[in-house]
């Protein structure tokens, strides 16, 4: 029974320590070690538990979209795709018709790739437009991310 309640507690306190980053000067990352560690810690799970609830496939699928994206950005390869993009719309693009064409290019990638590819491989794009034609960047990088979700 002790072992929900402190699992409850240092899931409650990880989320906490997530949303008040910045507040607290702690990042994503270590908030999420800590917990772990406590987990481990206080003996709620083993370390050979914990080491087998590692997903690699996962993580390794992470590690190469990223790769994959910073590649896009090294290379300029992303910013080559965003003006292609600026060329079909015009000079002055309408900011929902950049909205859109980038939302169905995430739809239909998304039906071929992880949903974290598709991310990693059109955020690069969609910050290099948001940056050319002085869009809000969030509002790009929001309709890429809910659209590459969309594929089932």
């Amino acid at each position: 029974v002790w072992k929900k309640w402190v699992a409850g507690l240092v899931l409650v306190l990880t989320i906490a320590a997530m949303i008040f980053e910045k507040q607290i000067g702690v990042s994503l990352a270590v908030s999420a070690w800590v917990g772990a560690l406590v987990i481990v810690a206080t003996g709620v799970i083993t370390e050979n538990e914990a080491v087998k609830s590692i997903d690699m496939k996962t993580i390794l699928l992470f590690v190469g979209s990223l790769a994959l994206g910073t590649a896009m950005v090294k290379s300029g390869a992303g910013a080559y795709i965003a003006n292609l993009i600026v060329d079909a719309l015009g000079d002055t693009p309408n900011p929902l018709a950049l909205l859109a064409v980038l939302f169905f290019l995430s739809v239909f990638m998304t039906n071929f790739m992880s949903n974290t590819a598709d991310v990693a491989l059109l955020a690069p794009i969609g910050l290099s437009l948001a940056s050319q034609l002085g869009f809000d960047p969030k509002a790009i990088l929001v309709a890429i991310v809910i659209s590459s979700s969309l594929a089932y």
